[in-house]
């Protein structure tokens, strides 16, 4: 890293020295704060005077070491930023490559996450110019990722682009249609996002062999260039896509666009080697042995002064090594850890053998709990196994009453029928006193064995035959409207048949329909324990836990798992 500081620095005074307008004195201008040489650099820069910006921005990269606040090291890092960008433009990319890397490296250690964005879109850049596009979308994808975090949307349109661009380079024509979905719908909208949405475009239906729309998409994209006086480099991609799109059916229109590419004045110069690569290969294709020599000694010495090959490879593995100095300096801290923890092995070891006779009791006391686990889990099979079958004996009763009660009915309806008479004539033939007598005997008693039976009856109608019951708002009057009688009379009826209040016996009807819902795996096996308690009409998940525990013996979470694993061997 000084090695290539100093010679950039040696770099930077030669040119100062041949460039008398744009000529600084080092030595004087190395006191100045950095925010200073920063705004110095930044006016050179917007006047065009890309050499003595790159001498400031140096400085600024020189005085690194001496900068441990927080505002210097922004600083810094900025100047690593323009100084690639600087190197960038002028076809230096190893150079640019090694700035942006010494970007990130400042970026990441004071968290300048603002910053990332735009470092890894440079980086993807000349990844790409070198053509490993696998890398190059790898830190495009990074700085997107980034870009989104941080809400920068110069940096994400930026970065989308570059990603849509690769896309369509390596034939991944889904990926490329949902990026330009994005793109397309990016607001505000500016020259550039309208010149890369025609240009992708046109790229698209390239790929999708509609080449008559995509080159007017195309020409519509360098007609858009020059009218909004857009540059060079986005001019001479029009260009080079147009030629493209022409060489495998008019080698003569390629080769035209090919030409009018390379003579736009700012070309960059990857941009000129790759035109001349194309027009090499389409002269040999017109057999013009001639024309595609020279284009092909061009593109050679083009390359030669771009990439150096040895150079290239020293430079990728830049970011490498600084991945590698982290795992090291990582590595440094756990050795000091393990020096700490070697030195407190000695007070260790002599709390060694409590700690192994503590083990040993906890051992022994898990093994009791494990034991008395199984015990317990045995005593839930056997309540689990014993509720499965009373629920099954009442259902099986039900079932009989339900018959013995239509019987009765049909053989109560003959009966009735053939008394109706000897009724009416004893009602007749009743002496009054005796009608005295029983209304007094009824008075007292106020419900009559019948009216209880009738009541008892349209009781277990409602709780057995209908939803009612598992409403959270179900009460003893609801009970009262729907059976048409007094709700004393109700309560009446259930104190002295089941021998148990209102609210006990709602809740053993509930139970067990709770009971038969988690044992229906199919239906309810999804369900959680407090859907359940809410779907027979619990509001409080405790309280149902708890009245399921008392009434069961099991909590119902366990009742549930009995369920699921009894499910297909033994079902309700």
């Amino acid at each position: 890293m000084r090695k290539i500081l100093t010679l950039a620095i040696a770099m930077m005074i030669t040119v100062c020295c041949f460039t008398q307008e744009n000529w600084f004195d080092e030595d004087s201008l190395s006191g100045l704060p950095v925010s200073s040489l920063f705004s110095k650099a930044a006016w050179h820069k917007a006047h065009n005077h890309a050499d003595t910006a790159m001498g400031f921005y140096l400085l600024i990269v020189r005085k690194m070491s001496s900068m441990p606040d927080t505002t210097s090291q922004r600083f810094c890092a900025q100047s690593c930023v323009e100084l690639g960008n600087i190197y960038f433009e002028k076809g230096y990319y190893t150079e640019a490559f090694t700035s942006f890397t010494t970007a990130i490296k400042i970026a990441e250690n004071n968290r300048f996450e603002h910053m990332l964005p735009q470092i890894y879109n440079n980086i993807g850049k000349i990844y790409c110019t070198w053509n490993d596009q696998t890398r190059g979308i790898e830190y495009f994808k990074k700085g997107l990722k980034h870009a989104d975090r941080t809400d920068d949307v110069e940096s994400y349109k930026s970065l989308l682009i570059n990603i849509l661009g690769v896309y369509i380079s390596q034939h991944m024509l889904d990926e490329a249609r949902q990026c330009y979905d994005k793109l397309a719908a990016l607001t505000p909208r500016d020259s550039i996002t309208d010149y890369f949405c025609l240009l992708n475009k046109g790229l698209i239906l390239r790929e999708e062999d509609r080449k008559k729309e995509a080159i007017i998409s195309l020409t519509e994209t360098a007609d858009y260039a020059v009218r909004e006086n857009m540059g060079a480099s986005y001019l001479c991609s029009a260009y080079n896509y147009l030629a493209d799109t022409y060489e495998s059916t008019d080698i003569d229109s390629a080769l035209y666009f090919l030409h009018k590419s390379i003579e736009i004045a700012g070309t960059p110069l990857y941009m000129q080697r790759e035109s001349l690569k194309k027009l090499s290969n389409l002269y040999r294709r017109k057999n013009d042995k001639g024309k595609a020599a020279r284009y092909a000694g061009m593109y050679l010495s083009l390359s030669d002064s771009l990439f150096k090959e040895d150079e290239i490879n020293r430079i990728k593995d830049t970011q490498l090594m600084y991945e590698i100095e982290k795992t090291y300096n990582r590595i440094d801290r756990l050795n000091t850890e393990k020096q700490e923890k070697e030195n407190q092995l000695r007070l260790q070891r002599k709390i060694l053998i409590t700690i192994s006779v503590s083990l040993l009791c906890v051992i022994t006391l898990l093994v009791m709990l494990y034991r008395q686990k199984k015990k317990l889990h045995q005593a839930y099979q056997s309540l689990f196994q014993h509720s499965n079958e009373m629920l099954r004996s009442e259902q099986a009763n039900a079932e009989r009453r339900k018959m013995l009660e239509e019987r009765v009915s049909c053989l109560e309806k003959e009966l009735s029928e053939h008394n109706a008479a000897e009724q009416h004539k004893a009602q007749a033939q009743e002496e009054p006193a005796e009608q005295e007598k029983t209304a007094r005997r009824h008075s007292a008693d106020k419900l009559t064995d019948a009216q209880k039976e009738n009541i008892l009856a349209g009781i277990e109608r409602i709780m057995t035959n209908t939803q009612h019951v598992y409403d959270c708002d179900f009460s003893i009057e609801r009970l009262a409207d729907l059976t048409g009688c007094n709700s004393r009379y109700i309560s009446q009826v259930i104190n002295e048949t089941y021998h148990r209040n209102f609210r006990s016996l709602v809740n053993e009807y509930r139970i067990k329909e709770a009971q038969k819902r988690l044992l229906d795996v199919e239906r309810y096996g999804n369900y959680t324990i407090q859907a359940i308690a809410q779907s027979v009409g619990y509001k409080s998940h405790a309280n149902f836990i708890l009245l399921f525990k008392k009434q069961v013996g099991i909590p119902p979470s366990l009742f549930q798992k009995m369920a699921k694993e009894d499910n297909g061997t033994d079902t309700l």
